[in-house]
């Protein structure tokens, strides 16, 4: 109804991608905020490996899943490459934090 109101009838229907790609929203946020401790020259490489990693899965996610869904194949690849970003800047992170040990408390 709100987009109806907003838009026009004709966007109505594109409601339930949205409500698919809504779910990206607090995840991108999680791996922004994490991903951000990838931004030094010597912690860069996890960030785009974890990238690459994540493009690569949408791809392959959109080869898969449009032909099955359509649109909503091509949300729900979003989302999931999305998750799979998640994952990788958290490994990332993880990883970076065992090489380079921080001494948090000094």
């Amino acid at each position: 109804p709100i987009l109806a109101a907003l838009f026009g009838v004709q966007y109505q229907r594109v409601s339930s991608i949205l409500t698919i790609l809504a779910i990206c929203l607090p995840i991108r946020f999680l791996s922004s905020a994490v991903g951000a401790a990838l931004l030094s020259d010597r912690e860069a490489r996890l960030r785009v490996n974890a990238i690459l990693f994540a493009t690569l899965a949408a791809v392959i996610g959109n080869v898969l899943l449009i032909p099955r869904l359509g649109v909503a194949g091509a949300a729900w690849s979003t989302v999931i490459a999305e998750a799979l970003l998640l994952i990788g800047v958290w490994r990332g992170v993880r990883r970076s934090m065992k090489e380079a040990p921080h001494d948090w408390a000094a």
